[in-house]
Order: structure tokens, then C-alpha cells, then sequence
């Protein structure tokens, strides 16, 4: 189970890097509307939970 759950963050991950540098790339971000901040923070809370999760200490079993 717990790879299902490994894969599916990093896959999680990666397409959300994908669809902010598709944005980033495509669209006029200048973050003034709310939608936008929304989205940055949802962004960096995506990344932040993926290195916590990378860095937290394993156990022992």
C-alpha cells in the first residue's frame, strides 16, 4: 500500500509542476486576483507536503 501511496504523490507532484509552468508559460500571472493566489498557495502546500514527507525519518521495523 504504501508504494500506491508513493507513487501517487509524486505523480500528484509532477502534474501539478506541470500545469503551473503551463500557466506560468501561457497566461498572464501578474497573482492580483484571488484565483490566482489561491492557486500559488495550493501550489506551494503541494510541495511543501511532498518534502515533508520526503524528509520525515523512516522507521524501523
Amino acid at each position: 500500500m504504501g508504494d500506491v501511496c508513493l507513487n501517487l504523490q509524486m505523480f500528484s507532484v509532477i502534474l501539478a509542476t506541470a500545469g503551473a509552468v503551463m500557466s506560468l508559460r501561457n497566461f498572464e500571472n501578474l497573482f492580483n486576483n484571488n484565483h490566482q493566489k489561491i492557486g500559488l498557495v495550493l501550489y506551494i502546500a503541494i510541495w511543501i507536503q511532498a518534502m515533508i514527507g520526503f524528509l520525515r525519518p523512516h522507521r524501523f521495523k
